[in-house]
């Protein structure tokens, strides 16, 4: 008897280091899991965040008759709303810590203005499109199944902006598009992923995004009137802008009254807002 107590130990010793053993292996596995290489793709829609009335930029403005008098309503518009679509390259560090590029495209919201009174009858429409990049900090809890996390970084846009105009009273009809230059902001999200597999993953976020855009330039694309197309007619002095910081206006000459028609002209730059808080879901694949 006294031979088998002693003799004990040296079983239990071989088993007590295999159970280590697989412990620390499980550990690597698991430390191996949570960190890598992925990729989100996701869709959602969002709506307008820090609105702006854009009646100094554009006739973004509701005029009506009301008990004979002309009444005026603001339209409050971010020009970020809208439909969007996203791939984001990503990398893990660790469980809780990292980092990834975002690649989006926006497609906007149009918002509407009318001008309805006994004079006049025309409506104005302002929509934009925009490419968006991304980079952002990502923080997550390192839960296994449900698995919190937010994200923060900045954002960059290339984008353009559609500005329409229909006088029905006077037949006539014009189209401009505003672009230059990059918007530039801010943006973060907070959301839950729910792990289907160690591959794939569903994730839910709210997304902020706080971005102004100020174009370069604007071109008249179509201007029609009775439905004659009269573009060409029109000199390039009155199709085309250039937006600036600031600029010179020659004195009045007598002698030369008319300004260079074969030239843009230049207005001073302004801001467009693009932010907004939208609701975003996606795929997660992980490498």
């Amino acid at each position: 008897m006294k031979k088998i107590r002693c003799l004990l130990p040296l079983f239990l010793i071989p088993l007590f280091s295999n159970c280590i053993l697989s412990q620390e292996t499980n550990k690597t596995v698991s430390s191996s899991k949570s960190k890598g290489f992925y990729v989100d793709i996701k869709v959602g829609y969002a709506y307008k965040m820090n609105s702006q009335n854009l009646a100094n930029s554009f006739e973004m403005y509701n005029v009506t008759m009301n008990n004979g008098n002309e009444h005026f309503e603001s339209i409050f518009i971010s020009l970020g709303q809208g439909f969007n679509a996203e791939a984001a390259f990503g990398y893990m560090f660790n469980k809780h810590v990292g980092a990834d590029l975002g690649i989006s495209y926006l497609w906007g919201s149009t918002f509407e203005a009318k001008r309805q009174t006994e004079m006049s009858n025309i409506k104005y429409t302002l929509s934009s499109n925009m490419l968006r990049f991304s980079p952002s900090i990502v923080i997550r809890a390192g839960f296994d199944k449900f698995d919190p996390y937010a994200k923060f970084g900045c954002v960059f846009g290339l984008g353009k902006v559609f500005y329409t105009d229909d006088d029905f009273n006077y037949g006539q009809s014009g189209e401009s598009e505003y672009e230059g230059g990059m918007a530039f902001g801010i943006n973060a999200a907070a959301g839950v992923i729910f792990k289907l597999n160690d591959k794939l993953s569903l994730f839910g976020e709210i997304n902020t995004i706080n971005m102004s855009y100020s174009p370069t330039k604007s071109t008249l694309t179509k201007a029609t009137e009775n439905g004659a197309d009269i573009l060409p007619n029109l000199h390039v002095y009155n199709k085309e802008v250039e937006y600036v910081d600031s600029y010179d206006r020659e004195p009045y000459d007598p002698n030369n009254p008319e300004p260079d028609y074969t030239k843009p002209r230049q207005e001073l730059k302004f801001a467009l807002p693009f932010g907004s808080i939208g609701l975003n879901i996606g795929l997660k694949i992980n490498f």
